[in-house]
C-alpha cells in the first residue's frame, strides 16, 4: 500500500509542476493590450501607394531601442497589385522587408496572407512609446483594391 501511495504523490507532483510550467510559459508569451490590435469586421481600401490603413500599434522601447517586430495577417481579397508597409511615429510609409500583394491573374479569391516587418532602432524607433501604422496603396492602378477580413496587427520587442 506505501509503494502505491508514494506513486500517487509522485503523480500528483509531476502534474502540479506541468501546470505550473504552462501557466508561467502563458504568461511569459502575453502580449500587453496597445502591442496588438484584432480587427473582426472587413475593410475595403483603393488608390495609389501610399496612404495609412488607420491599423495602429504601440510598444514602449527602452532608453536604448531595440529591433522591433510587427507581424500582419489578415484575411485578403485583392483586384490589382498591392503594397503593404509601415509607417513608424508618423514617418513615411516604408517597407521593411517583403511587402507585395500581388494579383494572380486568376479568378480573384480570398487569401489569407502574413508579412512580418523587422525594424531596427536607427530606422526611426525613439526611447518611450512608438507608434506602427499599416499603410500602402496600389502600385500601378489607382482602381485596384483591397479587401481585408479579420485583421491582426502586432509588435513584439526583441530582448
Amino acid at each position: 500500500m506505501k509503494v502505491q501511495s508514494g506513486f500517487m504523490r509522485l503523480k500528483l507532483l509531476a502534474a502540479l509542476g506541468m501546470f505550473v510550467a504552462l501557466a508561467l510559459t502563458t504568461a511569459a508569451h502575453a502580449v500587453p493590450a496597445p502591442q496588438v490590435l484584432r480587427s473582426f469586421g472587413s475593410q475595403t481600401f483603393s488608390g495609389l501607394c501610399c496612404f495609412s490603413f488607420n491599423e495602429t500599434v504601440s510598444a514602449k522601447e527602452p532608453a536604448k531601442p531595440v529591433p522591433a517586430v510587427v507581424t500582419w495577417s489578415s484575411d485578403t481579397k485583392i483586384g490589382g497589385d498591392f503594397l503593404v508597409g509601415l509607417n513608424v511615429n508618423g514617418g513615411p510609409c516604408t517597407f521593411f522587408g517583403a511587402g507585395s500583394l500581388l494579383e494572380s491573374g486568376a479568378t480573384v479569391e480570398e487569401d489569407s496572407r502574413t508579412l512580418q516587418f523587422i525594424i531596427a532602432p536607427e530606422e526611426g524607433l525613439t526611447p518611450g512609446t512608438n507608434a506602427f501604422t499599416l499603410c500602402g496603396g496600389a502600385t500601378f492602378s489607382s482602381s485596384a483594391t483591397l479587401l481585408m477580413h479579420f485583421n491582426v496587427l502586432e509588435v513584439r520587442l526583441s530582448k
